[in-house]
């Protein structure tokens, strides 16, 4: 199925499988909203295609073992007393390993970020920047106990679907993951993971 919305602006939203697990590959659908940066313009079994546009971000950066957690504490302690958490159609959230993780170390970074309207003031420490978007290939999954796999399988399933021939093809910008539902309990959590992608084959 294909769509061109040339003028109006959508949220994901996935839905939930008959048997209470993430939609992830072959299970998607959309629901139109106002103000969500994304765009509707392909779906396929396995994954959506949309387009975001170039955005603002505040930006918070955590180190450790697990510094998923502390990243978005930071930016959620900033965005709470704003109003920014009670419209997150407006300000959507994403999240990426800054650095990523290497083979025999226990400790990496990530990087948390929601997006605002406009220049902001009194962030220190976070850090306003800007993205500059494009087209992505999405899924979503569980952040634990998924039945499709574990966060890095999803990705790597995401990449392989994209790879065995769709129209599209891997691009070099940011991959990011959607946080869906911050404030869930752990089990509950779902993630939109974004893969970077164009339009056309590989090497095309």
């Amino acid at each position: 199925m294909t769509g061109n919305v040339a003028h109006s602006r959508y949220a994901l939203d996935l839905g939930q499988s008959q048997d209470g697990s993430s939609p992830g590959f072959g299970r998607s659908y959309y629901r139109k909203t106002n103000g969500y940066s994304a765009m509707m313009m392909h779906t396929n079994n396995e994954y959506l295609i949309v387009n975001l546009p170039r955005m603002h971000v505040v930006s918070a950066r955590a180190t450790g073992e697990s510094p998923e957690a502390e990243a978005w504490a930071r930016l959620f302690a900033w965005a709470k007393p704003l109003g920014f958490m009670d419209d997150l159609n407006a300000h959507p959230v994403f999240g990426f390993n800054n650095p990523a993780p290497r083979p025999g170390q226990s400790h990496y970074g990530y990087e948390a970020w929601m997006e605002v309207q406009g220049k902001v003031d009194e962030l220190d420490p976070l850090q306003f920047k800007s993205f500059s978007g494009g087209l992505f290939a999405v899924a979503r999954c569980k952040l634990v106990g998924d039945k499709v796999g574990s966060v890095p399988e999803v990705w790597r399933r995401l990449f392989e679907e994209v790879k065995a021939g769709s129209g599209y093809s891997w691009r070099r910008s940011q991959e990011l993951e959607g946080l869906v539902n911050p404030g869930a309990p752990e089990e509950e959590i779902l993630l939109d993971l974004y893969l970077p992608v164009r339009e056309g084959a590989a090497g095309g």
